[in-house]
């Protein structure tokens, strides 16, 4: 059984049923008609399965219908679709669309929820860069945090210190981001997960960036390699300044 009750499930599309069709509108063995053409391009989620006795062949009922379709009419996963190669779009691709989070290059065609074809435009699901704060300032915008830095004379140990806390602030700046973009609700944290670092070697004495490194410094670690390296990027001349302390 390669589906399960619970999955959703995406039906093939309006062409692949035209094309795949007899000349009473149905495609032998999927368990697929013009009535059941409705359902091409939508996503179901499967409510039940049976056998077809005789066949042994297996059948899904889907939630909206509860009308059995043959495991030929079904793409596949919904959530297994990449979203790079996304045909059909869904309310939230809409969404992004108007809100211009996306990019409308040529590409893709734009289907509406039944797998009709929207002439108007092509698309490709290419989201815009983040834009990461570019100075300690803009960090303690994004914390909501008064930056006040203090002018005072200290010893070469106290300027390291209060330098270190300004790339603490900073990291803590892009680990709120990471949380929001991630749908937490909380600023991201390290956990017993693949993170991607930047970190002092002490063996080389360098400072290095690495993938899926978990360690036992978790300062500067971040949850994927594009905002880390934006983060060195930005932060590289203070990074190496705070080194000895990572």
């Amino acid at each position: 059984m390669k589906y399960k009750v619970g999955d959703k499930v995406r039906i093939h599309s309006k062409e692949w049923y035209d094309k795949h069709k007899d000349e009473c509108g149905n495609i032998k063995g999927a368990f697929f008609d013009k009535e059941r053409a409705k359902f091409c391009g939508t996503v179901q989620t499967i409510a039940s399965t049976a056998y077809v006795s005789g066949s042994g062949k297996i059948v899904y009922a889907m939630e909206d219908a509860y009308e059995f379709i043959g495991e030929e009419a079904i793409e596949g996963l919904a959530e297994d679709v990449n979203i790079s190669e996304f045909k059909y779009a869904q309310d939230e691709i809409m969404k992004m669309l108007l809100q211009g989070a996306i990019n409308v290059p040529e590409g893709y065609e734009f289907r509406d929820e039944n797998g009709n074809i929207i002439k108007a435009k092509v698309i490709t699901l290419e989201k815009k860069k983040p834009k990461y704060p570019q100075n300690y300032e803009e960090c303690c915008k994004v914390l909501n945090y008064c930056c006040n830095p203090s002018s005072v004379k200290t010893t070469h140990r106290e300027e390291l210190i209060r330098k270190f806390q300004f790339l603490l602030l900073a990291r803590d700046a892009y680990w709120k981001i990471a949380g929001e973009e991630m749908g937490l609700g909380k600023p991201w944290t390290p956990q017993d997960t693949n993170t991607f670092s930047i970190f002092y070697d002490r063996l080389t004495g360098e400072i290095e960036k690495q993938d899926g490194y978990c360690g036992a410094n978790s300062t500067l670690e971040f949850p994927t390699p594009e905002m880390r390296d934006a983060f060195y990027e930005t932060f590289k001349v203070l990074i190496e300044e705070c080194k000895e302390l990572l």
